[in-house]
């Protein structure tokens, strides 16, 4: 499909209050094997497969695959188009005239450029260098100390005490991660990149009769890890987009060179309705 259907492909109506939702969780579309003109490849991996409908939650490049045990929960490294949270109007396309749903309104879905992000880390903390997510995650960082569930759950570690320590939430950083933006055929282009997303200049177009993914190269940042002040908790990650703002200006800056062309689609995404670019 072209850039019009993009929200179709990546969301899923919902009920919310009497209202539409579109919760933004349908990843299906990725999954594939994407080359540059000099065959740099990505291979993009199914990684969560939500109900009986089938539905792929969430992408891994083969990589990551190859490190991950299966059914491994909260992949830390796997891409999914959203920062995820506990109510499902946190993933949902932002909406003014539907309560809650600004989490998601810097994120490109959520404009209409027919583009759309696809990212690592799930906004998660870091302590030591473990994840500590934004909800549902009992553990805790105690001055640099990652303090883990499962040594709460054994009794290893009184997390009423440790919440009183003077060093509670005294070590928390934010790294930058693997992160990429899917442009359909069909993409209104021109208007990204005039609205400042990316660092540098265009040079040279890539082919935009053909889908793409652009991936961000931490090697061309200054810093890719951001530490907290001391006792500070906030889930404002500046390496992916928030209800704050948007991530950091994406580099490199789109180039026929720096694309990786969508080459080979391994499924038939027949089988599985509206989850095709």
């Amino acid at each position: 499909v072209d850039a019009s259907k993009t929200k179709d492909v990546v969301t899923e109506p919902m009920d919310y209050n009497g209202k539409t939702a579109y919760v933004v969780d349908r990843a299906g579309s990725f999954v594939g094997k994407w080359c540059t003109k000099d065959n740099k490849c990505i291979k993009l991996v199914p990684e969560d497969i939500l109900g009986e409908s089938n539905r792929i939650g969430g992408v891994m490049t083969s990589e990551v695959a190859k490190n991950t045990p299966p059914n491994t929960l909260y992949n830390i490294n796997a891409l999914y188009l959203s920062s995820w949270g506990p109510d499902p109007s946190d993933y949902a396309v932002f909406d003014k005239n539907l309560p809650n749903t600004s989490i998601m309104r810097n994120h490109l879905i959520s404009g209409d450029t027919g583009t759309v992000e696809l990212y690592a880390g799930r906004e998660s903390l870091r302590c030591d260098g473990h994840a500590i997510y934004n909800f549902g995650d009992p553990s805790l960082c105690v001055n640099g100390k990652y303090l883990g569930a499962a040594d709460m759950a054994d009794n290893k570690i009184d997390r009423e005490a440790a919440l009183e320590d003077p060093g509670i939430n005294v070590g928390l950083y934010y790294v930058m991660q693997d992160f990429m933006v899917v442009v359909p055929v069909g993409a209104k282009f021109d208007k990204l990149v005039n609205s400042g997303y990316f660092a540098g200049k265009v040079e040279n177009k890539p082919d935009l009769t053909r889908p793409f993914i652009l991936r961000r190269n931490p090697k061309l940042y200054k810093e890719t890890r951001k530490n907290l002040a001391p006792g500070e908790v906030n889930w404002i990650d500046p390496f992916v987009p928030t209800e704050r703002s948007r991530a950091v200006p994406f580099a490199p800056a789109p180039d026929d060179s720096n694309a990786y062309y969508l080459v080979e689609e391994p499924f038939d995404w027949s089988a599985i309705p509206g989850e095709s670019l």
